[in-house]
């Protein structure tokens, strides 16, 4: 009990104290016992395959969060229905910017970098300015 207190929040003392270990003595004392404890090897082990599995849990892969972007845009599930128009849009943005479909907002030739959301007359000028000799 005290490894999955100690995992939950990284304090050695709050986790022998919370797994109901005696409180008796000194806190120097119970500092020592806890870190005595935490320290076995049995423990350890226990510990480190605590943190495998919570870590397991806490990665989103690519394709579940895809599957979630796509339900919130679509709208079929009853947590996603009530989803706005506007929450469904940038779902659909991002699913497609996750899937590589959309165009890059930046393009880079010879050195020269272009913002692909300018004008075409703006891209045209910045183009000429940089094709000119320096002098």
């Amino acid at each position: 009990m005290m490894a999955e207190h100690y995992v939950a929040n990284g304090h050695v003392w709050h986790a022998y104290q919370a797994a109901g270990y005696s409180v008796q003595g000194s806190d120097r004392t119970q500092r020592r016992r806890a870190d005595e404890i935490i320290k076995r090897p049995n423990v350890q082990a226990y510990i480190a395959k605590l943190r495998s599995k919570a870590a397991k849990k806490a990665v989103l892969s690519r394709a579940r969060a895809l599957e979630l972007l796509a339900e919130i845009a679509e709208g079929e599930t009853p947590k996603t229905r009530d989803a706005s128009h506007s929450d469904r849009i940038r779902a659909m943005e991002r699913a497609s910017k996750m899937q590589g479909w959309d165009k890059p907002d930046r393009l880079q030739v010879d050195g020269l970098e272009i913002n692909l959301n300018t004008s075409p007359s703006r891209r045209r000028a910045i183009q000429k300015h940089h094709q000119e000799p320096t002098r």
